[in-house]
């Protein structure tokens, strides 16, 4: 059985999306979702509790989302768990998880013009629009490039089952 790391999360975004370059030129957009759980608290009652997650995407993509990725944007992403170690100056080893996105869908207030749908869209309930970024086969594969552990990767969206063993 082949190995399985496919993240799918609703939420909005925490802060304004910033890019990074590493050293061989990737460009990176980083940024934090929340999402919210409901919880039972110690008087059996329900509480809402917030959780964050980092986000990295790369390569081409990274620039073209940057400027949607504002405060208070809810977004539905796709993507996978990444895994990102390194050794500090007192060599101590670290480690974090981010999630690294593969694609992103931006909900915006269905009531709202083209200019507001730039603002943070408002709790009211009311019926939303999903614009989706898909990127390309191209932007795919700068992504997987980009990443060091990722660099003899070849991304396909061929996915027929020739030479596949059951």
């Amino acid at each position: 059985m082949s190995d399985l790391n496919s993240v799918q999360i609703f939420g909005r975004v925490v802060r304004d999306a910033t890019m990074k370059e590493t050293s061989g030129g990737t460009k990176i957009t980083e940024f934090s979702i929340a999402t919210n759980i409901t919880c039972k608290d110690e008087k059996e009652g329900f509480v809402q509790k917030g959780n964050f997650f980092p986000l990295a995407i790369y390569g081409s993509y990274a620039e073209k989302m940057l400027p949607h990725l504002k405060k208070g944007q809810r977004v539905i992403i796709e993507g996978y768990l990444k895994q990102n170690r390194w050794v500090t100056g007192e060599g101590k080893h670290r480690s974090a998880t981010e999630i690294g996105v593969r694609n992103i869908h931006l909900i915006f207030d269905a009531k709202k013009t083209d200019l507001e749908k730039s603002e943070p869209a408002a709790e009211s309930g009311a019926a939303t629009e999903e614009q989706s970024f898909e990127p390309t086969q191209q932007q795919m594969q700068e992504m997987i490039e980009s990443e060091p552990d990722n660099a003899d990767f070849v991304y396909t969206d061929d996915f027929s089952d020739d030479g596949a063993i059951f």
